[in-house]
């Protein structure tokens, strides 16, 4: 794909449902600056999956207590993870740093 210099690009995935939803929209300047504007939905659902799934929370009471959101967090949300697929092989393995 070619970007011309401050061309808005709008990266793109699909929801659980099948829906479009804008994640990201990078624009690319010549000077080598990058700026990016996160879909604050999108990142939100991103860090629920990373927090569930590295066990850094165990509830959606915790995730909100630790964000401070309250109870402004939307249930479909927490729930987003549980329709994720992984495929083993893709998940990169724990690294030990005890023996570092």
């Amino acid at each position: 794909m070619d970007v011309e210099a401050g061309q808005l690009v709008t990266v793109s995935s699909l929801d659980p449902d099948g829906n479009s939803i804008v994640l990201l929209k990078p624009r690319f300047y010549l000077n080598g600056n990058r700026h990016y504007q996160f879909e604050p939905n999108a990142m939100l659902r991103l860090n629920i999956a990373a927090s569930r799934i590295l066990g850094w929370v165990r509830s959606k009471q915790e995730f909100c207590d630790e964000t401070g959101l309250g109870e402004q967090l939307n249930k479909d949300y927490w729930y987003y993870v549980d329709k994720m697929k992984f495929i083993e092989s893709s998940l990169p393995l724990p690294r030990d740093i005890t023996n570092e």
